[in-house]
C-alpha cells in the first residue's frame, strides 16, 4: 500500500480520522493516535476545546466548594457565638435585673432623700457660687476627705496658700474641717422651687498634701484631672455617673460605678486598683506606671480597654465575650505583652460582658 500523498513510498499508517495510508512522512501521533496533516489540527483544536470545557468546569466546582466552604466557617462562627450567648445568658439577666434596681436606687437616693420635704424635678444651670468655705494652711501635709453627697458634680483641683477651699452651687451641702478631716454631707431641700437647682461642688487642696478621698456620690459625675495631686488611698462609690481622674499620683484607688462610664488615665505610683461598674465603659490607661501594680477590673455590661508601656512586664487573665489586642500574646490562661519573660511588674484581671482590649504603647518618660 502507497502513501496516499507520496505514490512513490510506501504507507506505514492509517489516518485514524480520514482512513488515508500515510508514509513516515506523513503520520502524526497525537494522543497515541495517528493522523494525517489536515486532520491533525481539526483533532488538536477539538482537544482544546475540551480542555478549555473542563477546566472552566473544574473552576466551577472549586468555586461551588469555596463557597461551601465559606458557609460552614460563618455557621460555625455564629453557632460559636450563639453558644457564648446562651452560657452567659443567666449573667446578662443578673446583671440587667441588678442595673434596674441600681437605676431605682439612684433615683431615689438623688431626689428623695429621707429626711427632704420636697423631690426636685429637673437640673438647671446656674454658675453662682452659693457658700465658700476655706482653712488657712500651717504646713500639714495629711488631708482627710470625707463627702457624702445626694446628686452633685464635683470638681477637684490645686491650689496654693491655703490648706483648701469648697465651692457650692445650687442647694449647700455641711462643710466641716476638725482634727485634719474635711467632712462634705449633702443637706435637705427646703425649697420646692430653688433657684439653683444645679448642684455642684468645687474642692480646691493644697497640691503639697497627700490626700486621703473617701466619697460617696448618688447621681452626678467626678472629675480629678490634669493636677499632679497626691492621694494616699482614693475610695469612690458612684450610683449614676461619669468618672474622670488623669494626671495624680495615687497609693490605691477603689471605685464603684452603678451606671456612668470610668476614665482613668496617666495615673502614677498605683500599686492597687479596683473597679467595679454595672453599666457603663472602662477606659484603663496604665502607661504612667512603672512599678508593682494589681489591677482588678469587674464590668457588668459595657467593653473595657487596658493600655500599659512596653517597658513593664504585664500579664493579663480575661474572662470576657470578647477579646481584642494587636500587642499581647496568648500563653496559656493568660495574656503577656512583649517585655513578660516569666514573672510581671503589673498583673491585670478582667472580667467583663462586653469587648475587653489590651493595647501596649511605648513609655513616656515624665
Amino acid at each position: 500500500m502507497k502513501c496516499y500523498y507520496h505514490p512513490e513510498k510506501d504507507a506505514v499508517a492509517i489516518c485514524k480520522e480520514c482512513g488515508k495510508p500515510l508514509c513516515e512522512n506523513c503520520a502524526h501521533e497525537f494522543n497515541g493516535k495517528i493522523y494525517c496533516e489536515e486532520d491533525l489540527s481539526k483533532v488538536q483544536e477539538k482537544s482544546k476545546k475540551v480542555d478549555e470545557k473542563t477546566e472552566r468546569k473544574e473552576e466551577r466546582a472549586k468555586r461551588r466548594e469555596e463557597r461551601h466552604e465559606e458557609k460552614a466557617q460563618r455557621h460555625e462562627k455564629r453557632y460559636k457565638i450563639d453558644e457564648s450567648i446562651r452560657n452567659y445568658f443567666p449573667q446578662i439577666l443578673l446583671i440587667t435585673l441588678a442595673i434596674v434596681a441600681i437605676v431605682l436606687i439612684v433615683m431615689v437616693t438623688a431626689f428623695v432623700v429621707p429626711g427632704r420635704k420636697y423631690i426636685i424635678p429637673l437640673r438647671v444651670w446656674n454658675n453662682d457660687v452659693t457658700n465658700q468655705y476655706s482653712e488657712l494652711y500651717n504646713g500639714e501635709t495629711f488631708l482627710s476627705i470625707d463627702a457624702t453627697l445626694s446628686a452633685e458634680d464635683v470638681y477637684i483641683h490645686p491650689v496654693k496658700n491655703i490648706l483648701y477651699r469648697v465651692e457650692t452651687r445650687g442647694d449647700t451641702p455641711r462643710v466641716s474641717y476638725g482634727n485634719g478631716t474635711l467632712t462634705i454631707v449633702s443637706q435637705n431641700v427646703t425649697n420646692i422651687f430653688p433657684k439653683n437647682i444645679y448642684r455642684r461642688v468645687d474642692i480646691y487642696l493644697n497640691e503639697s498634701l497627700t490626700t486621703d478621698l473617701a466619697m460617696k456620690n448618688g447621681a452626678g459625675s467626678i472629675y480629678i484631672q490634669d493636677m499632679g495631686l497626691k492621694f494616699g488611698n482614693v475610695t469612690i462609690q458612684e450610683g449614676a455617673g461619669n468618672i474622670l481622674i488623669s494626671n495624680c499620683n495615687i497609693n490605691s484607688l477603689v471605685i464603684n460605678s452603678g451606671v456612668g462610664n470610668v476614665n482613668i488615665s496617666k495615673i502614677k505610683d498605683t500599686g492597687n486598683i479596683r473597679i467595679e461598674g454595672g453599666v457603663g465603659n472602662f477606659n484603663l490607661d496604665l502607661s504612667a506606671i512603672t512599678g508593682k501594680s494589681s489591677v482588678t477590673l469587674r464590668n457588668g455590661v459595657g467593653n473595657s480597654t487596658v493600655t500599659v508601656n512596653n517597658q513593664s512586664s504585664v500579664r493579663a487573665a480575661v474572662t470576657a465575650f470578647s477579646v481584642k489586642t494587636d500587642d499581647f500574646a496568648k500563653e496559656g490562661n493568660y495574656y503577656v505583652n512583649s517585655k513578660y519573660s516569666g514573672s510581671e511588674d503589673i498583673y491585670i484581671k478582667v472580667s467583663s460582658v462586653g469587648q475587653v482590649t489590651l493595647k501596649e504603647v511605648n513609655y513616656e518618660r515624665p
